[in-house]
């Protein structure tokens, strides 16, 4: 089962992150209302690991039939090859630019290369210790692909458990898995855990994934029945997203770095987009829009080599207004996205399929969420 509208979703997912690192400048923070939206903007992480999970099912749904397992094997050797290349590209890269940067201003405020650290970044093992001097040095985003990695491991496990369930009880039980993390998360919190632990942590993540899956297997069980009554899911997306944003805007203090909440908007607004067929679904597939979102990865997790080369090394260099340099930093970020696209990703991608897999067409490749990243 396709829909190649949510294709787009996955960049707006990487833009959202770009706000989120980006985004945090006096400007935009003075604004009311905004400024409190800005601060809390590291809760949309969520919108990755969902979309994960959905889109996980829907690319195994062949012929509205659902398989009866997930192969291991393979869904993990598909997403290794899919996520290391690029990252690792993405941390050598990450390293020349901060040396070049200690160049240019040796009081800048980058981390010493150690063995250790880059060891456990290049093996995607940093965010099972959360801590701010170990999780986020060196290119910080690519915390999300180590939960990327344990969501893959997971995946077939959880789809056994889900597949056995009717469609009713698979929503009371996901619903109950969501509810109870929120609760556990804050019990937690309230105890004392560092806040960090509490969204670096890969298990955290777990039930936002799983909340992806359920949506997917709803939409492939019951989509005809989903597609006459569209209208109420895209009030419900309304609504839930006008909510969040509310609560974004009016700084309620247990949204920060707490991305299980918002799970169930993000899922709404997956299903939502999957049953329109207005004007803007038919934008987001055509092939300028379908592209940005095929080279998204490489704009999530090349973002910071390519902001501190632009943003920290040409622009004091430059001395021109900072804006300016923003709007280069954009365009040559997509730009690096794309050669790493074409360069790399669909090379690989290629190979793999026509040479490691060729015997092997039972579960097609899934994008990681820059998850995204994500992504």
């Amino acid at each position: 089962m396709y829909f190649p509208q949510l294709t787009f979703l996955r960049y707006i997912a990487a833009a959202i992150v770009l706000m989120s690192h980006f985004g945090q400048v006096q400007e935009i923070l003075s604004i009311p209302g905004l400024g409190n939206a800005m601060h809390y903007s590291n809760t949309l992480l969520s919108f990755f690991f969902v979309l994960t999970g959905f889109v996980l099912i829907l690319s195994i749904n062949q012929n509205n039939q659902l398989p009866p397992a997930i192969p291991p094997k393979l869904l993990l050797f598909r997403r290794l090859i899919r996520i290391y290349p690029l990252h690792w590209l993405a941390l050598l890269l990450t390293l020349v630019m901060q040396q070049i940067e200690l160049v240019q201003n040796p009081t800048a405020d980058v981390a010493p290369v150690d063995t250790g650290k880059v060891l456990a970044h290049a093996l995607l093992l940093q965010a099972w210790y959360p801590e701010y001097s170990f999780a986020l040095v060196y290119n910080y985003v690519s915390w999300t692909l180590c939960v990327e990695l344990l969501l893959t491991l997971l995946a077939p496990f959880l789809y056994s458990w889900m597949l056995k369930q009717p469609t009713t009880r698979l929503v009371r039980n996901v619903t109950l898995v969501w509810l109870g993390s929120l609760l556990v998360h804050y019990q937690c919190l309230q105890q004392g855990m560092p806040v960090d632990w509490g969204f670096f942590w890969p298990p955290v993540h777990v039930p936002e994934f799983i909340v992806g899956m359920a949506g997917g297997f709803v939409l492939c069980r019951r989509f005809e029945v989903l597609k006459q009554q569209a209208k109420w899911m895209h009030g419900l997306a309304y609504l839930s997203g006008a909510l969040m944003i509310g609560l974004m805007m009016g700084a309620f203090p247990y949204l920060y770095k707490n991305s299980l909440i918002f799970a169930p908007t993000y899922l709404f607004v997956l299903l939502s987009v999957s049953l329109s067929s207005n004007w803007v679904t038919k934008l987001f597939c055509t092939k300028p829009f379908l592209y940005l979102g095929k080279i998204s990865y490489g704009v999530y997790i090349l973002q910071l080599p390519v902001a501190i080369f632009i943003l920290r090394v040409v622009h004091p260099w430059a001395g021109w207004p900072y804006r300016y340099s923003v709007l280069l930093f954009l365009v040559t970020l997509t730009g690096v996205a794309a050669l790493a696209y074409e360069w790399m990703e669909k090379p690989i991608a290629t190979y793999v399929k026509n040479r490691l897999l060729r015997k092997v067409t039972s579960v097609p490749l899934v994008e990681p969420s820059p998850s995204l990243v994500a992504q």
